[in-house]
């Protein structure tokens, strides 16, 4: 995700209501401080977990996942990325006790032996236990993300045969961190999905040139392509007896501020028809990018952007989620359906730290903070019809970016959060989202062997 790196709130707050803007521009409905609205459910069935270097260190692992699974009733939990580049950053984020990882060939070995504290390791040891139990509501799901590549936008805006070249880079080294996590953990039967961390956006292609429609074509092959490793693994024999399908999720992200003629709602709906269709794809995961494009109420450069912010940007994010969301219904048939999740970022820039700056505001690399629950609330509602208070978007599921940074009791200070991330500001986002957003907590379930009488 580009989160340097998973909807914006218009609220004014007062001790008895919040007033939340919705859909189009002056669309405004009333809400209880303490009710999220009729016919809405919520609750995130997860989110993602993503790992850098001082994440490895962390070894808390079944807390952090009893926490959100029994607290907060999450049953899926998404590795963001197995492996990240950008630039001349390269890293692995497997744990090895016996064997090496080559960066630049990550091809499986069978002299690799996973540790015990290995992050996917841990998770999914402890997620298998919810397999013992005789109800499979109670199965937790994880999905493993592959190989994660920062996409330069030169690249994307450049020559065809760079882009040509570079997703074909991209692809062999996902192919290969595919094998090598099959290898290192299809044993797990919690092990229930692949990710595709190379994130796709509202790429600027609907100008109609030839060298744009090339483009999508490139795309729409290197996720085929991908697919095709991915499908091809969910059919190997598997000890115990063969699991079923990992489905394959993608993540979608789109920059309103460049909302222009060739890369607003329309083209970016018309292009990624054509990406999606016949690619096998199971689900689409569209980002809300409000923390990630300061869409809440951060400082900008000046009022005239603030004021673009609430009347032109705003608006704009139901219409690129809608977009996603037409592209995936039409490349869908009565024999596979694309689902589509809403990915609801949880972090914020910390006020005077650097970020939201230009004229196409994000956070770059400025140090981020969980966000407030009146956010967070406002992004789950973003694409409900005030008028009818039915949405627009038929979304299957929400999750969340990210629970390890974000939205947690368990991690202390010193693991990849900031300075002004605290232990305190997770834990309240957590309680703020039991008590508001996901509440009743999934009391525990007496826990049997499936199959036992």
């Amino acid at each position: 995700m580009k989160r340097l790196l998973v909807i914006s709130v218009l609220c004014c707050c007062t001790a008895s209501s919040l007033t939340f803007f919705a859909g189009s521009v002056g669309a405004r409905r009333q809400v209880n401080d303490q009710s999220t609205g009729p016919n809405v459910n919520l609750k995130a069935s997860g989110g993602f977990i993503q790992l850098n270097e001082a994440e490895m260190k962390f070894k808390k692992w079944p807390d952090l996942i009893r926490e959100l699974n029994g607290k907060a009733g999450m049953d899926t939990f998404i590795i963001q990325g197995l492996f990240y580049h950008n630039g001349d950053v390269a890293r692995s984020h497997i744990a090895l006790k016996k064997g090496s990882i080559n960066i630049n060939d990550p091809q499986y070995d069978p002299s690799m032996v996973v540790a015990d504290d290995d992050p996917t390791n841990a998770i999914l040891t402890y997620a298998d236990q919810s397999y013992k139990n005789q109800d499979p509501a109670d199965d937790i799901k994880v999905h493993i993300g592959l190989w994660m590549d920062e996409m330069p936008y030169g690249t994307v805006i450049g020559e065809p045969l760079k882009l040509e070249a570079y997703l074909k880079g991209v692809a062999d080294k996902m192919a290969k961190v595919a094998d090598l996590a099959w290898n290192l953990y299809h044993q797990h039967p919690s092990f229930r999905g692949w990710y595709l961390p190379h994130e796709f956006w509202n790429f600027p292609y609907g100008d109609h040139s030839q060298a744009s429609q090339a483009k999508g074509d490139m795309f729409k092959k290197f996720l085929r392509d991908i697919m095709a490793v991915c499908k091809t693994l969910n059919k190997k024999t598997e000890a115990g007896g063969r699991m079923p399908d990992r489905p394959v999720s993608i993540s979608v992200y789109f920059n309103p501020w460049l909302y222009m003629e060739y890369a607003g709602p329309d083209p970016t709906e018309e292009l990624y028809k054509t990406i999606l269709a016949n690619s096998g794809l199971d689900t689409l995961i569209v980002q809300d990018s409000v923390g990630t494009r300061c869409l809440w109420n951060e400082k900008l450069d000046n009022q005239r952007l603030e004021n673009k912010r609430v009347n032109e940007m705003r608006p704009l994010v139901p219409r690129f989620m809608k977009a996603f969301s037409d592209a995936a219904s039409a490349a869908s048939d009565r024999n596979h359906r694309i689902n589509l999740w809403d990915d609801v970022e949880l972090f914020e820039v910390i006020p005077d730290s650097g970020g939201c700056r230009g004229d196409q505001p994000y956070n770059d690399s400025a140090p981020l903070r969980p966000t407030a629950i009146e956010r967070l609330q406002w992004q789950f509602n973003l694409t409900l019809d005030p008028s009818t208070d039915q949405r627009a978007v038929p979304f299957d599921a929400f999750v969340m970016f990210d629970l390890f940074h974000y939205l947690n009791t368990i991690v202390p200070e010193g693991y990849g959060t900031a300075t002004g991330n605290t232990q305190a500001l997770r834990t309240k986002l957590l309680n703020d989202y039991v008590q508001q957003i996901s509440k009743p907590a999934r009391l525990p379930k007496e826990r049997r062997v499936r199959g036992a009488k």
